[in-house]
């Protein structure tokens, strides 16, 4: 977990509202996305290896490639992907907090 649970609360039940304390858990796992000197999107392996090759000053001898097998026959109905979007909403939240940080941050490395 990203979030400091400590600081959103998650080990008290009392006095905040399980909504609340989601929002904390999301607030604090941004703050800590944006203290990390590096973290890495999977489908953005190059930039990404380049982000990472720039902040610790390290080369690879290879270059990242991303595989993806996913296969047709394994996808999921659409029932299915509507209840999953309910159960990770605020995943996708950090998700898109850090794609957008990753651009930034990339820009000050290139």
């Amino acid at each position: 977990m990203i979030a400091d649970l400590t600081k959103s609360k998650c080990y008290y039940r009392r006095g905040i509202t399980p909504e609340k304390r989601t929002e904390a858990q999301l607030e604090s796992a941004k703050q800590n996305l944006q203290q990390m000197p590096f973290f890495g999107l999977t489908e953005r392996q190059t930039e990404t290896q380049h982000m990472f090759e720039k902040t610790f000053g390290r080369k690879f001898k290879t270059s990242f490639t991303y595989l993806n097998d996913a296969e047709e026959e394994d996808m999921i109905s659409e029932d299915e992907f509507v209840h999953l979007m309910q159960h990770i909403e605020l995943d996708m939240q950090l998700y898109l907090y850090a794609a957008e940080l990753f651009k930034e941050k990339l820009r000050t490395v290139i």
